[in-house]
């Protein structure tokens, strides 16, 4: 299975440890074994994954692989955790808080990837002085890739709070992403091959961190100045149910 990790794979639980131990010299007269991989999303890392399972790698080893999309690294961590997935990706140190705070899971590889990209933005805005006032998707407020983007701002003269984060959340066929709006007071369903958003779902004050259920029917949304939650179904693509929760909520996680 080496062969077919992908950078900065994790997994989860001594059911994959077990697994891999066990023999499978016979791999083609036995069942396969059918092992769910949770990924944040289709990326350019994921494409030794792709390749081998349309190459029948996972097969030829007695392998069926189901990989199902969540959108960030707390959701893939937090659900293996669960143990909805057997084998998961994430980055190292989200990985090592959930670890550190008792989850059951294990390390059992990592790779550092360099990205062909630092920053997307639009075309008008050429510095971090430009980004005043507008909106980034971060992963959540100790994520790696938060602390690095805030310390960047610092270091160009400007306060991480000029910029406002919002979140992501990604459904589970992976063809729609859903992202909050701040102050827009909104959640944007957008289509991931067009990039073109299809749905605005009016939410609470200040939509900050959004969260996906299981079986992707209920997305979760936090809303920073009214101090609650809302719910969407997202077959509709419209609110069903508001509640209150503590004060300037920031970020939400579903464990179902």
């Amino acid at each position: 299975m080496k062969s077919t990790m992908t950078p900065t794979r994790f997994a989860a639980a001594l059911l994959l440890c077990g697994m891999m131990a066990a023999p499978l010299a016979d791999a083609k007269a036995q069942a396969l074994k059918k092992i769910s991989d949770g990924q944040v999303s289709r990326t350019a890392p994921n494409w030794p994954s792709f390749i081998a399972v349309e190459k029948g790698f996972f097969r030829r080893e007695g392998v069926e692989l189901e990989t199902i999309y969540v959108g960030n690294v707390a959701n893939t961590v937090q659900q293996l955790v669960a143990g909805s997935f057997d084998v998961a990706s994430s980055t190292f140190d989200t990985a090592i808080r959930a670890i550190g705070n008792g989850g059951n899971a294990v390390m059992i590889g990592g790779m550092v990837t360099k990205y062909p990209y630092s920053i997307m933005t639009s075309s008008d805005v050429k510095s971090a002085a430009d980004m005043k006032g507008k909106r980034v998707i971060l992963p959540f407020p100790k994520d790696l890739l938060t602390i690095v983007w805030n310390r960047w701002l610092i270091e160009k003269g400007m306060r991480p709070d000029d910029i406002t984060p919002v979140g992501i959340a990604l459904s589970r066929d992976g063809k729609t992403m859903y992202v909050g709006l701040g102050r827009a007071n909104h959640v944007a369903f957008v289509d991931v091959a067009t990039r073109k958003t299809t749905q605005l779902v009016l939410v609470g004050k200040r939509a900050w961190g959004v969260a996906i259920n299981r079986d992707g029917s209920r997305l979760f949304v936090v809303n920073g100045l009214s101090d609650d939650l809302t719910v969407i179904d997202t077959a509709s693509a419209k609110a069903v149910k508001t509640i209150a929760v503590g004060r300037v909520p920031h970020t939400v996680v579903i464990d179902d």
